[in-house]
């Protein structure tokens, strides 16, 4: 990470840190910090899973058996 990068993160979690509800701690914004890039991958991991399928045709669909 390049300093500007790093500039602009503290400046941004200090901007959070002050803007912050009285319900949020700081606790809460590391764990933020720490999961939401974790949660980004998977959510365009999965988005990409999606658009494989849609481009390959893949329908394959398989009704429950009814009794």
């Amino acid at each position: 990470m390049d300093f500007h990068s790093c500039i602009c993160l503290i400046a941004t979690l200090v901007i959070t840190n002050n803007a912050k509800s009285e319900f949020i701690t700081r606790w809460m914004i590391v764990v933020f910090s720490v999961i939401f890039p974790a949660y980004l991958v998977v959510n365009a991991t999965i988005g990409l899973y999606g658009h494989a399928r849609l481009v390959s045709k893949y329908s394959s669909w398989n009704p429950t058996a009814r009794t």
